[in-house]
Formats: C-alpha cells, structure tokens, sequence
C-alpha cells in the first residue's frame, strides 16, 4: 500500500511536466520547414520547392508573392501545391517517381531577363517546428532567362532545298 502511495504521488507531481514536453503526434502536424530549392527559370516561369517534415495532417500552406527586383507592389502568386508521397508513373517504364514531403509550384506569365523578388510565407495552424510562431517567410531574388540569341561571332550556312532555281547565297548547300 505504501508503494502504491508513493507512485500515485510520484506521478501527480510529474503531471505538468508531461503535460509540457510536445508528443510525437504533436511534433508529426507541425510542419518543420527544409531546404528551399529554386529550380531553373524559363523565359517567363520561375520554379521553386521547399521539403518539408511532419505536417501529417496536411494543413500547412505556402503563400506566394512576387514583384520586380525594387518594386514596391508586391503581386499574389498561386499557393505552392502540397506533395507528400503521391506516385507519378508512366505505365510504358519511362519513369516512376513518389514525391518527397514537400511544397512546390510556379510563378507564372512573367517577364524575359528580369529580376523578380519572391516572397514565401509557410504556416501552419499547428505550428511550426523549430520556429517561434506559426508562420515562416523566405525570400529570394531570381531573374527569368534571356531569350537566347545566335552566336556574334559563329557561320552562316544557307541551305536550299533540292531543285531550288532562284538565287542563291554563297556558301549555298543542298540539302
């Protein structure tokens, strides 16, 4: 009797301290944010991913913003997609891909050569791991490609099509 006493104190004297310590279901729906990855820009689409861990329970989202490198209107951009272990196949064996526990996405319909400064803000009503608050923001400057242009410097070659009777320009080629 007296050992069950003293174990019956012993734990409603450790009841708070349990209840503080964060349990593994808690720590598995709040999202901890990783690397944030920019893919490589097109003419006008700047592509980026942010790997995740835990948010088991899908709630966490990213906005997106973006405007011109100095500009002082930011723009809102689609939320990047939630990706947690979806599988991706073609069934003729050209790839088969599951992916990773992370957010993705695209800003879109923008600019050639130009300067953007993006903005993503992660949450989570659950909260995030490792984070004070319930949200996160990173940004980054990304520029869109340039639209290629031919070589300054390369040869010109003018080819012509077989039976081709008007003038032609040296070197001419057939083909």
């Amino acid at each position: 009797m007296k050992n069950t006493i003293c174990l019956t104190v012993l734990l409603l004297l450790n009841l708070p301290a349990l209840r503080d310590r964060p349990s593994a279901r808690d720590a598995a729906v709040k999202v901890k944010p990783g690397e944030f990855v920019v893919d490589h820009p097109t003419l006008i689409n700047l592509g980026f991913e942010w790997v995740i861990d835990g948010d088991d329970n899908r709630n966490a989202r990213v906005d997106v913003s973006y405007r011109k490198h100095g500009g002082t209107v930011w723009k809102q951009g689609l939320p990047l997609l939630r990706l947690q272990g979806e599988r991706i196949y073609q069934t003729d064996g050209v790839f088969d891909v599951t992916s990773p526990n992370m957010f993705a996405g695209s800003i879109l319909d923008l600019e050639p050569d130009t300067a953007y400064d993006a903005r993503f803000v992660m949450s989570d009503p659950d909260g995030l791991v490792g984070q004070g608050g319930r949200a996160v923001t990173k940004s980054v400057t990304v520029r869109t490609r340039a639209e290629p242009e031919p070589y300054a410097g390369g040869r010109v070659f003018h080819v012509y099509p077989p039976g081709h009777q008007g003038t032609k320009i040296a070197p001419a080629l057939t083909g």
